[in-house]
Order: C-alpha cells, then structure tokens, then sequence
C-alpha cells in the first residue's frame, strides 16, 4: 500500500511540474524581427525575439538557415538579452556583421556551417 502511495504521489507531482512548464512555455511569443539573405543567395540570417511575460527580458536571437527555413537552436550564432540598437549585416557571402550599441550576450559563436558552406560572425560593439 505505501509503495503505491509513493508512486502516485510521485506521479502526481510530475503532472503538476510538467503542467506548469507548458503553461508558462504557451505564455511566451517569438518574433521574426528580420530576415537578410546572403549576396549569394545561399544562406538567409535571421534576427527574432522570444518573450515570456512582464518579469523576463526580451531574448534576442541571431539564426543562420537555408532560405525560407525556420531557425532552431542549432541554428543560433548570438543569444543575448538588454540589446540596444541591434544591426544584422552581411560583409560578403561567407562574413556576418552584428553591431550593437548594448547587449548581453548569453552566447556567441566565432562562426557556423550551414550546408557545406562556413559563415564567419563578426561581433562588434559600437563606440559611445
């Protein structure tokens, strides 16, 4: 009898952790704020926000995907949040600028393949 008291209490409490991250998981909305593709037409950079209520900050994400794709977290080459006057940019078909005023960056990569193709991210901040 103890043993399966354990296991529903167990089950029960599970159900309720899962409830809430779905629930505050439905309350965010992601949003597409840009989308450059590359002067050779091969790889599009996307710029988009996720926002999850009054008592988070905006995220901002900086993707590089195939043309007409939809990002990923793999896809990602700059995570950050408290931006300022973000500007996504390419240099030519393989170099991607981003500049900013202000940001927090969670995450940065140096560079990410997309396809067969290596794209350089180049990261600067602008002078006050």
């Amino acid at each position: 009898m103890a043993k399966k008291l354990a296991l529903y209490s167990g089950l029960f409490l599970v159900s309720i952790v899962l409830g809430i991250h779905f629930l505050l998981e439905a309350s965010c909305t992601n949003a597409e704020l840009q989308r450059i593709t590359s002067p050779d037409n091969t790889i599009e950079a996307v710029l988009s926000t996720r926002e999850c209520g009054a008592t988070t900050g905006t995220a901002y994400f900086v993707s590089l995907v195939k043309p007409h794709s939809k990002p990923d977290k793999s896809d990602h080459v700059a995570v950050m949040d408290d931006v300022e006057k973000i500007k996504v940019l390419w240099l030519d078909s393989n170099t991607l600028s981003i500049t900013y005023d202000q940001a927090r960056f969670f995450d940065l990569k140096k560079s990410l393949k997309v396809g067969d193709k290596e794209v350089i991210i180049q990261e600067t901040k602008n002078p006050n």
